[in-house]
């Protein structure tokens, strides 16, 4: 494809107007209660062209699944992309795009929106930066299928369905960019067993990578491959997690330490709200607060 079509370089499009749509479906009470919803799916055919057609605003988020054929993707963050089955083309609210077919293709589409959408965007679910997602498991054509199923229902079920749909749209299009992980090494299993032991100290980090015949900084590295976490970091979480559940039976303070591994109590606190964000008393009396609310009015 030539220049002359003015979709080529990231300059010309920041240059071009975009059409606004105004076609929006007015979602119930419920589904703005759940924060999500489907605005419409569909389904359509293109013999393809050459012709680029103008940026479009769609102020809403979406998802392209390009079932057979191939053309062009572009938004000025990204210039022009070339894409193809089984190609996922992501729109976002604020994020001018165009896309077209240069030989037959045939595509389906889903439109959704809401506060709960705008917050997996901010978390790095669907980037902008990264619109084009190879579908190879077709999450997207199972999610169409699924909400084909539900879209005309207007009970709370089918609102909660519908947005769980969804989310596993999300979830498997966000699975699919991410790297390959490689299998977890089987001393990554004890390591974690050790580290966080049912009762009595754990061992030093040294201690524990002499022991498994690696060496502490490759132990390390592995570790966080594998858990996203330091190994001091992972026991100091896992830790904090058991002093939750036994602050929330009602354990008292300096048992909870005891019984979680810190030298004192005062540690023990320092340590809970630095992770928690609250003091161990301000978790439990608010447990204990919950606890008073449970059951019907």
């Amino acid at each position: 494809m030539n220049a002359t079509h003015g979709l080529m370089h990231k300059t010309n499009l920041t240059r071009q107007r975009a059409f606004r749509e105004q076609k929006f479906r007015i979602p119930s009470p419920i589904e703005r209660e759940l924060g999500l919803w489907v605005d419409r799916i569909g389904a359509s055919a293109d013999r393809g062209s050459r012709n680029a057609p103008r940026l479009r605003l769609l102020g809403q988020y979406a998802a392209v699944h390009i079932l057979s054929g191939q053309g062009r993707f572009a938004t000025p963050r990204t210039g022009e992309l070339a894409v193809a089955a089984p190609d996922v083309m992501l729109l976002f609210p604020d994020e001018p795009a165009a896309y077209w077919a240069e030989t037959p293709w045939s595509t389906l589409w889903i439109v959704w929106n809401g506060e709960a959408a705008d917050r997996l965007a901010r978390g790095g679910y669907l980037d902008p930066r990264r619109p084009v997602v190879a579908d190879r498991l077709g999450v997207a054509r199972q999610a169409h299928t699924a909400l084909n199923r539900v879209l005309r229902a207007e009970d709370r079920d089918a609102a909660l369905l519908r947005k769980r749909i969804v989310l596993e749209l999300v979830q498997g299009l966000f699975r699919a960019t991410m790297p390959q992980r490689p299998a977890p090494d089987a001393r990554i299993a004890e390591a974690v067993a050790r580290l966080v032991p049912a009762d009595g100290p754990a061992p030093s980090l040294t201690r524990l990578a002499s022991e498994l015949h690696i060496s502490p900084t490759h132990l390390r590295r592995l570790f966080h491959a594998h858990t996203g976490l330091s190994p001091a970091r992972f026991r100091m979480t896992r830790r904090v997690s058991r002093a939750k559940e036994l602050l929330s039976a009602g354990v008292p303070m300096k048992a909870v330490a005891a019984q979680t591994g810190f030298g004192d109590v005062f540690h023990f606190m320092r340590a809970f709200k630095r992770t928690v964000g609250m003091t161990p008393g301000r978790f439990a009396a608010l447990e204990r607060g919950s606890d008073l609310r449970v059951g019907p009015d």
